[in-house]
């Protein structure tokens, strides 16, 4: 293991880039189209919209008199390459924020501290590019248990799924939400991230 992480540190940064998207960008695309499908969140959006307008049963018949008139989209179901672009874009866009604001920030530190050595921005980057690859753990976690094991779920419970966290061992109904947003970020994960990151530099 120790070989392969350090065989992965001496290659080139790019190639670790692009590798983190697109395996991002798979699991991004699988988690959407097997565990989140439009099914799943659709209900969930019912449940929440039952609750809230119960008491107008008369304004939502007229409601959906209304929405019968109007004309949709036909070309409902198909792929969009607008929406699929716009998802890349996004994933791209979060990792490279992400990334580099991590290295900027290690980076700074490494050359106050050790001011007499030479560390290279790419030095620092390379092991925090490697690290971010923990963070697609808990996604794939999260769609081998909701395809595999749990196949009867709802919305509430994918979001409540935090593998490997604190949070698992609290109720999100019962806990504060301000205790339970505080609690679902300590995670195994996040101690890998940091781990490796260290090792790595």
């Amino acid at each position: 293991m120790k070989g392969l992480l350090t065989s992965l540190l001496e290659s080139n940064g790019w190639g670790l880039l692009f590798l983190l998207f697109i395996a991002s960008f798979a699991l991004t695309f699988a988690d959407n189209e097997f565990v989140t499908t439009d099914e799943v969140y659709n209900l969930y959006i019912d449940q929440l919209a039952e609750e809230k307008y119960s008491d107008y049963d008369s304004y939502l018949a007229d409601f959906e008199d209304d929405l019968e008139a109007i004309d949709l989209d036909e070309n409902e179901g198909e792929i969009d390459w607008e929406d699929i672009f716009y998802d890349c874009l996004f994933i791209i866009l979060q990792f490279i924020v992400s990334i580099l604001l991590v290295s900027l920030i290690l980076y700074g530190g490494i050359d106050l501290t050790y001011q007499q050595e030479e560390f290279s921005f790419r030095q620092v980057c390379k092991p925090v590019i490697l690290g971010s690859f923990i963070f697609l753990i808990p996604t794939l976690l999260t769609i081998l248990n909701f395809t595999l094991i749990t196949t009867d779920f709802t919305f509430q419970e994918v979001k409540a799924f935090k593998p490997l966290s604190l949070a698992s061992l609290f109720d999100p109904e019962e806990t504060p939400y301000w205790q339970y947003t505080f609690i679902k970020i300590i995670n195994v994960f996040e101690f890998l991230y940091v781990f490796l990151v260290s090792w790595g530099i």
